[in-house]
């Protein structure tokens, strides 16, 4: 796989960066994408940490339905120093 960032994501499909911008030139290592829908129930045994997590209409419809320290919790768990990137699909 050739090199890619965050950063060649963001310019290729005009996406917006709410946080994170310290790590947008790290290389992403796998072209394989994650839609942690398992996780955000709260199973991380197996989490993909090093692909880019896609979050999609499911995903964000399961989260609004858990408690704040639940979203918190999932949210601080989805966001390791290994993750390459959150893309939110949906707004």
């Amino acid at each position: 796989m050739a090199k890619v960032t965050a950063n060649d994501l963001l310019e290729r499909f005009n996406l917006e960066l709410i946080a994170g911008e310290e790590g947008i030139y790290r290389a992403i290592t796998t072209s394989d994408l994650s839609r942690p829908g398992i996780e955000m129930a709260g199973y991380f045994t197996y989490y993909p940490a090093k692909r880019l997590q896609l979050l999609g209409r499911t995903e964000l419809s399961f989260f609004e339905h858990l408690k704040q320290h639940e979203r918190e919790e999932r949210m601080l768990k989805l966001c390791t120093y290994d993750t390459p990137g959150i893309i939110i699909s949906r707004g």
